[in-house]
């Protein structure tokens, strides 16, 4: 399943954030010029921590970058 995915400006580990809804999903399979919505992060920043190196960081909206089903994961 596609997802919004991080990367983690320490180790460059690239993690999910969110993953995206079948429908939404499927609507981007069929037009390749839909990406769907970004999740909504504070203005402020959003805290994650990277499984990889454990290092916490905080990510803007912008940090957000669309990634196709095979790269999506729970730990990826």
């Amino acid at each position: 399943m596609p997802c919004w995915m991080l990367t983690c400006p320490k180790c460059s580990h690239k993690f999910t954030h969110t993953t995206i809804d079948a429908a939404a999903a499927e609507e981007a399979r069929r037009d390749r010029s839909h990406v769907p919505l970004r999740p909504l992060i504070p203005y402020v920043g959003e805290a994650r921590t990277c499984p990889n190196c454990k290092t916490n960081f905080l990510y803007q909206w912008l940090d957000l970058r669309y990634s196709e089903a095979r790269l999506c994961g729970p730990d990826e």
